[in-house]
């Protein structure tokens, strides 16, 4: 099974959006960051005595854990989508192709295959499917590449039987 399109910059900020709410670690550090909050304001303000100073308390924790990460989203988003160039080979037209032994995929510069072992599950969104080499490598392929809601699912349900499994 193949399937042809054009990468684009929003394709690539709407898998970063999604990485980033789908994954388990960004809540992790999250709730880690939060608790590190609240421990530096009891340090400061040592301990609160009321209900009132306590909600404050974890109010600002919270707003303040929020507003840094709506910064480092930002800060990423705007890092990614200056850096990011079709010479490169991440933008313009991919090739993806679901064979018996892996996936291949080719651009102008790159040639790509990796074998189903060791793949991890892939994600999907309304609007794109992520394949993921690993923790730190994927594969993005927009929704608008396929012809139909058919071909995505068949393409969808083929991906999610070969990823990770067995040789």
């Amino acid at each position: 099974m193949q399937v042809r399109f054009d990468l684009t910059k929003s394709d690539l900020a709407q898998s970063s959006l999604v990485l980033i709410v789908k994954s388990p670690a960004t809540w992790i550090k999250g709730v880690v960051f939060n608790a590190f909050l609240v421990g530096i304001l009891i340090y400061f303000f040592r301990n609160p005595q009321s209900r009132f100073d306590w909600a404050m308390l974890v109010l600002s924790s919270v707003v303040g854990g929020l507003m840094g990460f709506i910064f480092s989203v930002g800060v990423n988003m705007a890092n990614l989508l200056l850096v990011v160039t079709k010479k490169a080979g991440l933008l313009g037209e991919h090739l993806i192709e679901i064979g018996d032994d892996g996936l291949r995929e080719k651009t102008k510069q790159n040639d790509t295959f990796q074998s189903w072992q060791g793949m991890l599950a892939p994600i999907r969104s309304n609007r794109l499917i992520l394949i993921r080499v690993n923790a730190y490598l994927l594969h993005v392929v927009p929704r608008r590449a396929f012809k139909d809601d058919i071909q995505y699912e068949s393409f969808w349900r083929e991906l999610n039987q070969r990823c990770g499994a067995a040789p």
